[in-house]
C-alpha cells in the first residue's frame, strides 16, 4: 500500500509515515490535490534555520511513496509532493475514519 508521510521543511529526520493507505483511499486523497514526481529517494526540503534545530516543527509538506511493487500505469516508484497540506490530509482521513 501507498504510504503518506508529513515531512518538515528543513528537518533533518524523516519520520514514520503517518498511514499506508490502499490505492481506493489514496484516490480520495489524490482527488483534492495534484501531485509532482520527486524521484525515488526520500527528498529533503530546505527551510528555515529554525527548523533544523527546533525540538518538535509542525510538518509543512504531504509525500506520497509508492514501492516499486505498488505501481501502476498512472503511478510509477517513487515519492510525489502533494499540493495539499498535512492538515487537509488529515481532514479527508479523518472522513474516512482513520484514527488520528
Amino acid at each position: 500500500m501507498p504510504k503518506l508521510w508529513y515531512v518538515q521543511s528543513g528537518a533533518k529526520h524523516q519520520g514514520d509515515p503517518r498511514a499506508q493507505l490502499p490505492w481506493e483511499q489514496c484516490e480520495n486523497i489524490l482527488g483534492q490535490t495534484e501531485a509532482k514526481f520527486l524521484g525515488t529517494t526520500f527528498p529533503y526540503f530546505p527551510g528555515k534555520e529554525q527548523a533544523k534545530t527546533a525540538p518538535y516543527t509542525i510538518p509543512d509538506v504531504a509525500l506520497l511513496e509508492v514501492t516499486s511493487s505498488e505501481a501502476t500505469e498512472k503511478w510509477k516508484a517513487g515519492f510525489y509532493r502533494l499540493t495539499i497540506k498535512p492538515l487537509e490530509c488529515e481532514m479527508v482521513l479523518k472522513k474516512l475514519g482513520m484514527p488520528p
